[in-house]
């Protein structure tokens, strides 16, 4: 097992390599936990930067899969849940009409002040 730690932030990726088939074979899996932060920018970051992560290690692994020279045939991907932003959606439309009843009333404040000054 190979954990990682970031020293900007909470994140914490575990690599663990398990033998399999009397250790013909190795499981590599990776897994990573991080609090993100509040608010509208902890919104984003916990929308997009699992996504990032994904590509990242997703990368990580095809180098290693090139790097033994191993087929296709004898990778066998099994991932764990799924982050989908989806799951985020709640907090999304929250924001979005916010801005949007925020501009329409600033809109409409500038409408009432122009028909004052008329």
């Amino acid at each position: 097992m190979l954990t990682e730690r970031d020293s900007n932030s909470s994140l914490v990726t575990t690599w663990v390599l398990s033998p399999l088939m009397g250790g013909n074979k190795t499981r590599v899996s990776v897994a990573s936990e991080w609090e993100g932060g509040t608010g509208v920018g902890g919104f984003f970051e916990r929308t997009f930067a699992p996504l990032g992560l994904r590509r990242i290690y997703g990368s990580m692994l095809d180098s290693l899969i090139d790097l033994l020279g191993v087929s296709d045939e004898e990778v066998t991907a099994i991932q764990g849940k799924e982050y989908s932003p989806a799951e985020n959606i709640r907090g999304f439309l929250f924001i979005f009409l916010v801005v949007v009843g925020f501009a329409l009333g600033i809109s409409y404040i500038q409408k009432s002040n122009r028909h004052k000054d008329l």
